[in-house]
């Protein structure tokens, strides 16, 4: 993989590519997943992460006139959605948990991250999320009350998994005395 072209290696554009990716991030945050990726394997890109980054280049082609648009209408109430994909992916099975909130029709912050434990069903991995989700929340609701001034009493969040959601519902047990 690592034939030279012109006197650059293959490598070396694979790098600068996802270098300038990453700049883009200022404006494109859906590149962040893809990217994380991408900068993973910057050290021996294989013809799978060449097919991916040129995917991407093809995306910010088409895409290059889309944006985030707030509306003037748009009611201010702010919501957060949470998910978690559960161990899809082959090279480290560990779980992806993200969560966005939006007001006046657009996100207004949003959290991706890698679990740092294997989750060992989407339940599991779920509950996680919602972990991330109600801290998310809580930073949002002391940064807006320090900025506005006003106490926000609480935060909607919203789960696919009712499993998860009950789980959160109930009584803390110790390890011991929780079954599986």
């Amino acid at each position: 993989m690592n034939c030279v072209i012109h006197g650059i290696t293959l490598i070396s554009i694979y790098c600068r590519l996802v270098g300038k990716c990453i700049y883009l991030l200022n404006s494109k945050k859906d590149l962040l997943f893809p990217l994380g990726i991408l900068n993973k394997y910057m050290h021996d890109p294989r013809e799978p992460h060449w097919q991916i980054a040129k995917h991407m280049l093809r995306y910010l082609k088409g895409t290059i006139d889309f944006g985030i648009a707030y509306g003037q209408d748009e009611s201010t109430t702010i919501m957060g959605y949470i998910d978690a994909d559960w161990g899809n992916y082959q090279d480290y099975r560990k779980s992806i948990i993200g969560c966005v909130f939006k007001s006046i029709g657009g996100p207004i912050t949003w959290a991706l991250k890698k679990q740092k434990t294997i989750s060992i069903s989407s339940t599991n991995a779920k509950t996680k999320a919602i972990a991330k989700g109600v801290k998310e929340s809580i930073w949002l609701c002391i940064m807006l009350t320090r900025i506005e001034g006003k106490q926000l009493d609480s935060i909607p969040l919203l789960c696919d998994n009712q499993n998860a959601l009950n789980k959160d519902r109930k009584p803390y047990l110790p390890c011991k005395f929780q079954t599986c």
